[in-house]
């Protein structure tokens, strides 16, 4: 059981390690787009905080104490003490604040100020766990800022001296009634008593300060205090990184696209045996040179060795390439792993079963005539061999010594029936003799959202399943791959097209060792798209 949580908690921490890891990759591809809004914030707030008008302040200070004047009268307080400094200090603060004080606050200050207005100019604070309270007024210039703080300042002192007075008032009040009534009662000695404690509540509510005082007068600022641009552009720049980068986890929380290679395995549970770089020479298929030392074809060259030595004890000769939707790249990764097997002296055929949407003999410029296409072969029209054109790999160098070519079958015409078509006895004697004939037979299959390629999964000796990270929904890529298994399907690997610009896999966390960090200097619009995306670009404008 011991072995059991240990597991559970080496996987969960795996989880969460994979978690940040993608977490700091989305924040990477990202970052441009995240700088860009930090600095559009920073520019926003500055350039807001310029055009505002200068703002003063002035502060003054008020004391709470208790000048123990009844305890001197009296030998005891007549005000019952508060003992919790901190329950004080918070009443102290709310009493400064009320509208009554706001409201004798505008009438010391004249007609020119309202109660609210006054209200909104002020700010009551306590200066920590002191008995001081700070008073501060925010205005236009520094005099009217002054003045209203000493006014609000001084409005409250009164306030608190009337209220303290008319409540000895009313005890004077109550001490003189019973005075009376004792005198009625012919109790002169002791009515003579409550008059001399009438005379002192007299000197007492006389000599009340409503236990505040103004202990600082506020004075004119000599500058102000507000805007500060450049303190404000920095907080605006700061508020929209965070902004920027709060949005970009949460849409990629949100958003169930694969980007990382652990996304890929921990969603799948499929290994990843190849990872296709954006390379903007992957794009025209007749234009990449075949020389070794083209570092575009070193992910398809390990590929293809990885596919090569997968099972030694079963040689993989025929080869199904599948994508879980169009634009997931599976076309480029069909044509670029059969022409670097074909570059490297093998006898290759590449087979486009992909009869809905043909796009390689538009990519590779065939001429239409040059071959009937795949649906007249399985259609009976014309002979295997007749369908094949040869298509030459130009090796570049000084090291050429002959000339390479891969064998080609386009699709030809897109037919009423594909699925019929893939599923007849032609199509399986064609994948047997094609077998017999060559040392490699790739197909270019349709993608898993269609179910023409079922027929072929047992013709086959191998599937691989082409995704591309930024672009496929991890939803549609589980749905392939249960597609495949409960089709029986010899699923070998996924190959993740699209690795950003400038990460190698060691930039996903990964040491497969491919070691060719590529990093293209400048990309076009075009050559960032999914190469079947550009394949069906190329058949609408055709």
């Amino acid at each position: 059981m011991s072995d059991n949580i240990a597991a559970t908690d080496s996987k969960e921490r795996r989880r969460r390690s994979a978690e940040v890891r993608s977490a700091v990759l989305v924040l990477r591809l990202r970052f441009r787009l995240i700088l860009i809004a930090g600095l559009a914030c920073g520019v926003a707030a500055f350039a807001y905080s310029v055009v505002q008008p200068d703002q003063y302040s002035a502060q003054a200070e008020l004391l709470f104490r208790d000048p123990g004047f009844d305890q001197k009268l009296f030998g005891s307080s007549v005000f019952q003490p508060n003992n919790d400094p901190t329950r004080e200090a918070a009443t102290n603060v709310r009493l400064v604040s009320l509208a009554t004080v706001s409201d004798d606050a505008a009438k010391l200050l004249g007609s020119d100020y309202t109660s609210g207005e006054v209200m909104g100019m002020v700010t009551v604070s306590a200066s920590g766990q002191s008995d001081v309270v700070n008073i501060q007024a925010v205005a236009g210039d520094p005099r009217t800022a002054s003045k209203v703080a000493n006014a609000f300042a001084t409005s409250y002192v009164g306030f608190r001296r009337k209220a303290d007075q008319a409540k000895i008032l009313n005890a004077k009040t109550q001490v003189s009634a019973q005075a009376a009534v004792l005198r009625a009662q012919g109790q002169f000695a002791e009515a003579g008593s409550l008059d001399n404690q009438v005379q002192s509540l007299s000197v007492l509510s006389a000599l009340q300060t409503g236990n505040a005082e103004v202990v600082q007068a506020a004075s004119p600022p000599s500058a102000p205090f507000a805007p500060t641009p450049v303190k404000t552009g920095i907080l605006g720049f700061i508020l929209g990184l965070l902004l920027a980068a709060g949005a970009v986890l949460l849409h990629s929380r949100l958003d169930s696209r694969f980007r990382t290679f652990e996304d890929v395995e921990e969603s799948l549970g499929v290994p990843i045996i190849g990872a296709i770089p954006l390379a903007p020479g992957l794009a025209d298929l007749n234009r990449t040179n075949w020389s070794s030392k083209n570092a575009d074809l070193e992910s398809f060259r390990l590929l293809r060795a990885r596919i090569r030595y997968f099972n030694v004890d079963r040689e993989i000769k025929t080869l199904m390439i599948t994508s879980p939707s169009p634009g997931d790249g599976k076309s480029t990764t069909a044509w670029y792993l059969a022409a670097t097997s074909a570059a490297a002296g093998q006898k290759v055929l590449l087979i486009e079963c992909d009869l809905r949407r043909p796009t390689l003999g538009l990519r590779l410029n065939l001429d239409p005539a040059a071959s009937a296409g795949m649906v007249a072969v399985l259609s009976n029209a014309c002979d295997f061999n007749d369908a094949i054109i040869s298509v030459p790999l130009s090796e570049s160098g000084p090291s050429r010594d002959q000339e390479r070519e891969i064998d080609v079958i386009p699709a030809g015409a897109i037919p009423p029936n594909p699925g019929e078509m893939l599923e007849s006895q032609v199509m399986r004697d064609i994948l047997a003799r094609a077998k017999d004939e060559y040392d490699l037979v790739v197909l270019d299959a349709p993608p898993t959202v269609v179910s023409d390629l079922i027929p072929v999964i047992d013709s086959v000796d191998g599937v691989v399943l082409v995704l591309r990270l930024e672009a496929t929904k991890a939803e549609l890529a589980d749905r392939s791959v249960e597609y495949l298994r409960k089709a029986e399907a010899r699923l070998l690997g996924v190959v993740a097209c699209g690795l950003p610009q400038g990460l190698g896999t060691d930039g996903y966390g990964y040491g497969y060792g491919y070691g060719y960090g590529y990093a293209p200097s400048e990309t076009s619009e075009k050559d960032s798209k999914p190469s079947d995306e550009i394949d069906s670009e190329s058949v609408k404008s055709a």
